[in-house]
Parts: structure tokens; C-alpha cells; sequence
């Protein structure tokens, strides 16, 4: 028999009661690093096992008598993550009391813990986005495209699962790459790499600033609907446009259509806000998209092309105001 008392020497790891987990230490990943900062700068009035999902052992046999937990056989099958972090953490700062959420499940058959194991390690992948979705303004932004007949899916599939038209939906991440496009001028960085957008706070904040800065709401209806528009010409052309010209360039044509609508390269949010949705010539989305992709084939039409700051800067220059 194993026994492990709820208050275990800190200053040891014993790795074989990790034996049953799915993964080893994953090191100084995203997560951890996570875990380590709620543990070293903690938030006022929140507990650290508020913020963890903590750890779940499976034993043979768990007994609670006089103040002491005794478990026999113990696996700890989910969190061994957190468990390294905060061995890791005391030995930087040994008087830095936490508390950690732990479950203990009594269970001797064998295929049941292995149900268990499985069970408490599938987890679904959270975006980043999911994790800004319950923010003020994207609440705000999805009342108002609401009122639009617009829908902003800042919980990933709710209008999906409404049964709304998928090309009325606006996710949260294309929202922030056509605001990456128009305001800061980095459609290529909207291409390649369109999950780090929400995920760093420094680009985020230019994008959703806090609420004593906050845009107009109107900004981001502009955008959703010139790109619902641009989508829309990508799939009505005749004959049909390989999908790579779509996926790499739909960012770049909304940049450059804001341009061509207020006559500037650098326009501001407020003037991008104005824009007259029902003033936009009927044209001017296929005259732009035929420009952009024109630009595109004169650099070879790659998705590395796409991904590159070099492509941005050719539409610049060659750019001429209407």
C-alpha cells in the first residue's frame, strides 16, 4: 500500500504517481506559464484553485479519519501539469501558501480507471478568442450587429447551431483580422497568423481597446459587411476563382477598398466608422478585388506572398488615390 497524506513533503515530486497520465511535463509552455503567474502574482480576493482546474487521482481505496486523508495505491491521472508548477513555484518561494482543487476517486477495476483516465484528459481545444468572449464590447458588438441582421459569433457555433446563414455570421477572429487589415495595415499578419491577433494583449487592445477608448460600434459593422461583401464577389465570379485567391486575398481588398472609400492609406477609425454602407458604388468591390489580384499574380500568387510584409508594401506604392 501507498499512503499519501493531503499534506505531502512540498519539496518532493514523486514521479511514479504520475505513471497513468497522458503526457509528461510539458515544460515552460503557454499554460504553465499561465499557472505559474496566478501563483506568483496573485489577484486580489480570488484563490488560486478558483483559476485551476486542480488534480484528480484514482486509488484502490481512499479513507478520511481524524483530519487526514489516506489513499491507497494513488495515480494521479489529470494534472500533472499544475503539480510540477507548483513544486517548481515552492522551491522559488517555500512560504507562498495556495490552495489546489484535488478529487480522489475510489476505483480498483481496471477498465473503469482506464475510463476515467481517458475521460478526464479529453478535453476540447478553447480558442483565444473563446477566452475574450464573455468582454463587454464584443457583448456590445454582438447586441448591435444583432440589430442589423448581422450575427457575431463571439461563442464559437451559436448562430451555426441557430440555424442563421452562415454568410451572416461574423466570427470574433475574422472580425479582428479585418480590424488588423483596415487600422493597422497588416493584412499579411491577419493571413498568417490570425489566431495571435486576440492572443497578444498589445495587438488586441488596438483592436478592442478598453472601454474609456472603445471605437464605435459602427467601425466593425463596416468591416463585417465589406467583407461579407468581398466574400460574396470571391464566389459569384465567373469562371470561378481558384479558393487560394480568396483565402489569401480577402483581407488585402478590404484594406485597399477602405482606401479607395476615403481616398487615404492611413484612415482613421472614426472616418472608417462613417462609411456610407449604402453609398458604396456597386463597383467598387470587383474593381479592387481585380486590382489586388492583379498585384497578386505580378508576385506569383504564393501563399508565401500572402504571408508577407514585402506584399503589403508593393500595394502601397502602387497604390493611386480614385
Amino acid at each position: 500500500m501507498v499512503a499519501l497524506s493531503i499534506e505531502p513533503d512540498p519539496r518532493l515530486i514523486i514521479t511514479r504517481l504520475f505513471e497513468a497520465n497522458v503526457r509528461a511535463y510539458q515544460g515552460d509552455v503557454e499554460v504553465n506559464k499561465e499557472i505559474a503567474s496566478s501563483l506568483k502574482d496573485p489577484k486580489s480576493g480570488i484563490d488560486f484553485w478558483w483559476l485551476n482546474n486542480g488534480v484528480t487521482i484514482v486509488a484502490d481505496k481512499a479513507q478520511y479519519q481524524n483530519g487526514r486523508m489516506t489513499v491507497e495505491n494513488p495515480l494521479i491521472v489529470n494534472g500533472l501539469q499544475t503539480s510540477h508548477v507548483l513544486h517548481s513555484s515552492y522551491q522559488d518561494t517555500p512560504d507562498n501558501h495556495r490552495h489546489v482543487l484535488v478529487r480522489i476517486l475510489q476505483e480498483k477495476d481496471a477498465a473503469k480507471r482506464d475510463q476515467i483516465i481517458k475521460a478526464t484528459n479529453r478535453q476540447t481545444a478553447i480558442k483565444a478568442s473563446s477566452l475574450r468572449a464573455t468582454e463587454e464590447v464584443h457583448r456590445r458588438i454582438e447586441d448591435y450587429f444583432l440589430a442589423h441582421g448581422t450575427y457575431y459569433d463571439r461563442r464559437k457555433n451559436f448562430y451555426k447551431n441557430e440555424g442563421k446563414p452562415a454568410d451572416r455570421i461574423i466570427s470574433m477572429d475574422k472580425l479582428a483580422q479585418a480590424a488588423m487589415s483596415v487600422l493597422l495595415r497588416r493584412p499579411d499578419d491577419a493571413r498568417a497568423r490570425p489566431t495571435t491577433l486576440i492572443k497578444n494583449d498589445a495587438d488586441y487592445i488596438k483592436l478592442f481597446p478598453p472601454a474609456a477608448k472603445q471605437f464605435p460600434l459602427d467601425l466593425y459593422r463596416v468591416l463585417a459587411e465589406l467583407l461579407v461583401a468581398i466574400e460574396a464577389y470571391f464566389k459569384s465570379v465567373t469562371p470561378k476563382l481558384e479558393k487560394r485567391y480568396t483565402t489569401n486575398l480577402k483581407f488585402y481588398v478590404l484594406m485597399v477598398a477602405v482606401w479607395n472609400l476615403l481616398g487615404t492609406k492611413r484612415p482613421p477609425a472614426k472616418a472608417v466608422a462613417k462609411i456610407d454602407l449604402t453609398a458604396i458604388p456597386p463597383a467598387l468591390i470587383e474593381e479592387t478585388a481585380k486590382w489586388v489580384k492583379a498585384a497578386f499574380d505580378a508576385k506569383g500568387a504564393t501563399d508565401q506572398v500572402a504571408k508577407d510584409k514585402g506584399f503589403t508594401a508593393y500595394l502601397d506604392a502602387e497604390w493611386k488615390k480614385p
